[in-house]
């Protein structure tokens, strides 16, 4: 272990002796910050692009850093002597995986510092917030309106229909949430507004006021009601008769309060870096018997595979989840190799969790994940020894 742990400091060494190591250091730290300021053009965007750029380094480019970069961690050079001696190939091996493994946790490190800072920069509006979810649901109208888990309620303006939410008592000064829609158009006209609905806030439904409301991005918008404190109550109703205005059970949120990002940023920094080292892991298993490019392409398979076809299953998008729900509705008739292959997709584990990554760009707080995280690291784990046995035992010419 001690040879081990003296190889892994010798192979950081020489990375930091690197005349781009302190470069490189550099642009990862400023790199947020600066493509923030530069890019947005109010806060509201800034905060927007802090946000993404953060999230799409840790669930994408360390990933896809750790397929690439893994595979050339193990170079047969005479020069380095462990190319001759067998019995030590394997403490090579494992010495190399813990060196990378410590390289992608700093540019983790620098990466979310720098997302911080911008966040520290930019002020209030970049507050992460706690949000609570409506415990009850209830429609009114001439007919009723019923959606299962994952459907989306579609209510019309001809109909008067109208969605309720209630939400349990909180002691808050005012009233602040954000609903998600959707627009579908009927054919009577053009759409002529933006949010094509009201919001109305109250402890009953005899005692409602208008809350203003604001479109903060497509398909979203936020209200806030002063003077309202904890009430439990909010009431969405359609005004357009141009659109149907579709929206999701768990749509509506209420903020609860609102508190800095670092927190959040960590538990994305733990799933971005159990997922690094789970594609380090299996690159550098592929690489223990075959050539570096080889071994990068696995890498970069198992990425695609665990990115993109979980993604079919519906977690993470409006699109695929109506698909799922369809398909659903036909599963009972289908039969054969289809109902299989999306059985199967179903199944896959996700690379990377969208749920926390998807609530840190909307603005919400990230809880948990740990476990998640910790199950690919056991799995990186599991592969180290394996490809060290394996690197041991190969012949190398």
């Amino acid at each position: 272990m001690n040879r081990v742990l003296t190889i892994t400091r010798a192979a950081l060494a020489e990375t930091f002796r690197s005349p781009t190591a302190l470069l490189s250091a550099l642009g990862l730290l400023a790199l947020v910050p600066v493509l923030t300021f530069l890019g947005g053009q109010d806060e509201g965007a800034r905060v927007w692009l802090s946000r993404t750029l953060l999230v799409e380094g840790l669930r994408l480019a360390l990933p896809l850093g750790a397929c690439l970069g893994g595979a050339w961690l193990l170079r047969v050079t005479m020069k380095r002597g462990w190319a001759t001696l067998p019995a030590r190939r394997g403490e090579w091996f494992a010495g190399a995986a813990l060196a990378g493994i410590a390289l992608m946790t700093l540019a983790a490190a620098f990466l979310a510092a720098g997302a911080l800072a911008a966040a520290t920069l930019i002020g209030s509006s970049a507050l992460a917030v706690q949000t609570a979810t409506p415990k009850v649901l209830r429609s009114h109208g001439q007919r009723p309106v019923t959606a299962g888990p994952g459907q989306r309620m579609w209510l019309a303006t001809k109909a008067n229909e109208r969605l309720v939410f209630e939400f349990a008592k909180e002691s808050s000064r005012e009233v602040e949430g954000v609903i998600a829609f959707e627009m579908a158009l009927t054919g009577d006209g053009a759409p002529g507004r933006d949010i094509p609905f009201t919001v109305q806030v109250g402890d009953s439904l005899d005692d409602l006021v208008d809350a203003p409301l604001h479109a903060e991005a497509r398909k979203r918008a936020s209200f806030i009601a002063r003077g309202r404190a904890g009430a439990t109550m909010v009431v969405l109703t359609p005004r357009d008769p141009a659109v149907l205005v579709g929206v999701y059970p768990d749509s509506c949120r209420l903020v609860i309060h609102r508190e800095h990002p670092a927190l959040s940023a960590l538990w994305l920094a733990l799933q971005g870096l159990a997922a690094g080292a789970l594609c380090l892991a299996l690159v550098m298993f592929v690489r223990a018997r075959s050539t570096a490019p080889t071994a990068a392409l696995a890498g970069l398979l198992l990425f695609s595979a665990l990115t993109l076809l979980p993604g079919m299953s519906g977690a993470g998008s409006t699109m695929f989840r109506d698909k799922q729900a369809a398909f659903e509705r036909t599963q009972a008739k289908e039969t054969g190799g289809k109902k299989l292959l999306v059985s199967f997709i179903a199944a896959l584990p996700p690379l990377c969790p969208a749920e926390g990554f998807e609530a840190y760009i909307d603005g919400r707080t990230v809880e948990g994940g740990l476990i998640d995280a910790l199950w690919r690291a056991l799995a990186a784990l599991a592969l180290l020894p394996l490809g060290a046995l394996i690197f041991a035992r190969r012949q190398i010419n």
